[in-house]
């Protein structure tokens, strides 16, 4: 079967154009090899990408049936003809007349009847021979290369096609061809064929090209984005991508013995663009605070994961960090296993950075997190001074510059190998199709956990999933949950195992980093610990795979955080999974609550783990979470701020007319995300906030936005959240809900959301994309608002 495709093409004759466009019928899609085939006869890689067309058979399929595949790039079409045909013969002058393979080409596509010339021509291929013959061919086989094989079922040719030479032009995506294969059967050798294989011809048509099928040329595929980190040096001045947070130009002028409270430039090897805070020179104790910086460069739309790099000796130095301008960037200290950084390491850039060390001193990394569909990269910097009550303090700031990559997007794994979901919605219950419920041992609760609800384990409670067969893995498996540890209670405190000898997932010991273990004793105890320590009563989420083209990784909220290159495979035993204990070694009870506990029989990607860790692809939304910087409340977008502060418009807010209330708080009523929230009056304006994010066809979008009523002076507080794209400048919007925020003394703040489908408006197609939220209560009200997410599926 071949599927029909119709494009416009412009038609003319002689007198001049007949019609503008007319439809003309598509027969195939040729697509483009990147990389080219190797033209050996052997089915490379590539050819899984180019659709397969089909002969019409012979009488006997034995005889004579078969397919072909065609693919192009900037210099070549590439041919490949696989042949069941059981009895070859090479023995006549003329290829046509034994087995032989005739391509058939019509450059551009003309369809004429008359008999070939120009840049319409056939060559014929025999077996086992080398010349080319065929019609119309003279001057038009310099370059071509062809590669045969025999088959336990017949034969295959690959062969490359110059495209100067069977047409005299370089084509572009989208360019018609005509196109067309046959081969000739020669059952009992002489100069006869006994048959004929035709493919898209009515009749046969080695004469005419009208009668052959049309291709169009689709378009290159875009390049795979480098999983490898972009660095980007930070640089100074009126031209470099780094400035004061607040805006203005930045230079590093700082002198070295650290009392003017100013960044200096290092006389280093790295370009002399390292800047260096709270410096020791002249018995300084490094308590200098100086100005945070912005790193900020443009990127191609994606999505991103950034680092930040610093430099550090063997003592603690150290470097606040973040994507967002919040009042207290995180703290990211060198050699120390708990600082959140790691050492540089060459391999994991797309391009040599200019250094990785020099002298004593090295080059570290931390990770910062993840920006969501984006065309910018910005990060914040700041210093960490000497605390108060340290009379001596080293651990100064060596800023150089940052990373970012694209990131694999979350994926979700579906059911796809799922052997058991233990989801814990008030029972142990087993929600994939395989029905392995859990026996509850015990006396564990049911609490409010990441999703829905979670099992409380008290430290003398399990869940007995008994000893199917599906939990004995030997090649590849996933085990997935949220973990909220309460106490470690006992060293190899298990979550969820098989057993000592066989796979198991718990506690390091006695710490409460995670071991995930693969085999027993026997075969030699092979384990991958992870260097972090989950924080007591704090819900993150855990997953360890293992494959055995791999071997084993361990994940904490989506990042990889162990692995274990042993490919032996996976140990098994007869006993029954225990969630909650070991059943080899009981007694290694949880202490703690665990949630959404999934199995799976395959390893799962990295992609599908940070879906499961909740990962979820964003759309950037400037300011979504109203972090602005500085301390001081923030009243009125457009009106004057308190102390006589301007206030200035949110920036990536905007609304239609003069608000005269709305604005940010940094104190009451408090926030979800960051320190600050915005807010909006009941008597002004709606506001938007337009993204950079052009809707493609396929994409859904989801707008959450938590919201609180923090005053409403009567009636009922309702607010309009909406999606709308952007027609030349006129909102159109495409999805909205009028929702009802409650009261803080009702509990506060609570996500409310709206999504939509662009096939669902065609319009939105092409456009950029934008959210509204507008305060429409009848009577006065305050409304608070943020952290602002727009999820892209």
């Amino acid at each position: 079967m071949f599927r029909k495709l119709f494009y416009l093409v412009p038609v003319f004759i002689v007198v001049g154009l007949v019609c503008p466009l007319a439809a003309q019928e598509v027969d195939m899609e040729t697509g483009f090899a990147s990389p080219a085939p190797v033209i050996d006869g052997e089915v490379d890689e590539i050819w899984a990408d180019a659709s397969t067309q089909y002969f019409v058979p012979l009488d006997d399929p034995a005889d004579g049936s078969g397919s072909w595949k065609v693919l192009y790039d900037a210099d070549n079409l590439y041919v490949i003809v696989d042949v069941t045909d059981d009895s070859l013969h090479n023995d006549s002058a003329g290829s046509w007349q034994d087995d032989s393979v005739e391509i058939y080409f019509d450059g551009g596509n003309t369809k004429l009847s008359t008999p070939l010339s120009g840049d319409d021509h056939q060559y014929t291929f025999g077996w086992t021979t080398d010349e080319i013959q065929g019609t119309n061919i003279t001057g038009a086989t310099e370059g071509m290369e062809q590669a045969q094989v025999t088959t336990d079922t017949g034969w295959r040719i690959e062969v490359k096609m110059p495209w100067l030479s069977i047409w005299g032009v370089v084509p572009q995506a989208g360019d018609l061809i005509g196109i067309d294969c046959y081969y000739n059967d020669d059952d009992d050798g002489g100069d006869s064929r006994e048959g004929k294989m035709l493919s898209f011809s009515a009749i046969e048509g080695w004469n005419d090209a009208s009668q052959w099928a049309t291709a169009v040329l689709a378009a290159e595929p875009e390049p795979e984005p480098s999983t490898k980190i972009v660095y980007v040096d930070a640089t100074e001045g009126e031209t470099g991508n780094t400035m004061l947070a607040t805006g203005e130009i930045f230079t590093a002028t700082g002198g070295n013995d650290g009392t003017d409270g100013l960044w200096r430039p290092r006389a280093f090897g790295n370009s002399a663009t390292i800047f260096e805070a709270n410096g020791a020179n002249n018995g300084n104790p490094n308590d200098e605070i100086v100005p945070r910086l912005n790193t900020t460069i443009e990127v191609p739309e994606n999505n991103y994961d950034v680092y930040v790099y610093f430099w550090a000796d063997s003592s603690g130095w150290c470097i606040k960090a973040a994507l967002e301008n919040m009042n207290q960037l995180p703290l990211f200290i060198a050699n120390d296993p708990n600082g959140g950084a790691t050492l540089a390491i060459a391999e994991d850039f797309e391009e040599p950075v200019p250094m990785l060390s020099e002298g004593n001193r090295t080059l570290w990394q931390a990770y910062l997190g993840n920006t969501g569909v984006t065309t910018s990269v910005s990060v914040y910097i700041d210093s960490d001074p000497r605390p108060a009550g340290v009379s001596s303090w080293n651990e100064r700031t060596w800023y150089d510059g940052i990373g970012y990559k694209v990131a694999p997007g979350p994926v979700d794994p579906g059911t796809e190998g799922l052997v058991a979901h233990y989801a814990f919605e008030n029972d142990a219950n087993d929600s994939s199709v395989n029905g392995l419920n859990g026996t509850v041992v015990g006396d564990p609760t049911f609490v409010e956990g990441v999703e829905g609800m979670a099992m409380d384990f008290s430290g003398n409670d399990y869940v007995d999933c008994g000893g199917a067969a599906e939990f004995s893995f030997t090649e590849a498996m996933t085990v997935s949950t949220w973990v909220n540890i309460r106490s470690r209670t006992v060293a190899w405190m298990a979550m969820i195992a098989k057993g000592e000898n066989a796979w198991r997932l718990g506690v390091n010991n006695e710490t409460t980093g995670i071991h995930y273990a693969f085999t027993g004793g026997a075969r030699g105890w092979q384990a991958a610990n992870t260097a972090t320590e989950l924080p007591f009563n704090e819900w993150h989420h855990v997953a360890a795979t293992y494959d055995t083209t791999v071997g084993a990784q361990v994940y904490i909220d989506g990042v990889l955080d162990a692995s274990n290159p042993d490919l032996g495979g996976i140990v098994t035993n007869a006993f029954s999974l225990l969630i909650g204990d070991n059943p080899e070694a009981t007694g290694r009870l949880f202490d703690g609550m665990l949630d959404e506990v999934m199995i799976y029989n395959r390893a799962l990607s990295e992609s599908e783990i940070r879906y499961l860790a909740g990962e979820r692809l964003l759309v950037s939304v400037e300011n979504s979470s109203f972090e602005l910087p500085g301390t001081e409340k923030i009243k009125g977008w457009n009106g004057e701020g308190v102390a006589g502060t301007p206030a200035v418009d949110i920036p990536g807010w905007s609304s239609d007319t003069e608000v005269a209330d709305s604005g940010v708080e940094s104190d009451w009523p408090g926030s979800t995300e960051g320190v600050w929230a915005g807010f909006l009056m009941g008597a002004d304006p709606s506001v938007w906030n337009l993204t950079g994010h052009i809707i493609a066809s396929g994409e859904e979008f989801i707008l959450k936005v938590d919201l609180q009523d923090n005053w409403t002076d009567g009636g009922v507080p309702e607010v309009t959240i909406s999606l709308y794209y952007d027609d030349a400048g006129t909102r159109v919007t495409v999805a909205s809900a009028t929702v009802t925020p409650l009261d803080q003394a009702e509990g506060g703040w609570s996500e409310f959301s709206v999504s939509f489908a662009a096939d669902d408006v065609p319009g939105s197609v092409g456009k950029l994309l934008g959210i509204e939220i507008d305060n429409v209560s009848a009577t006065d009200s305050w409304i608070g608002m943020d952290n602002v997410r727009l999820v892209l599926n």
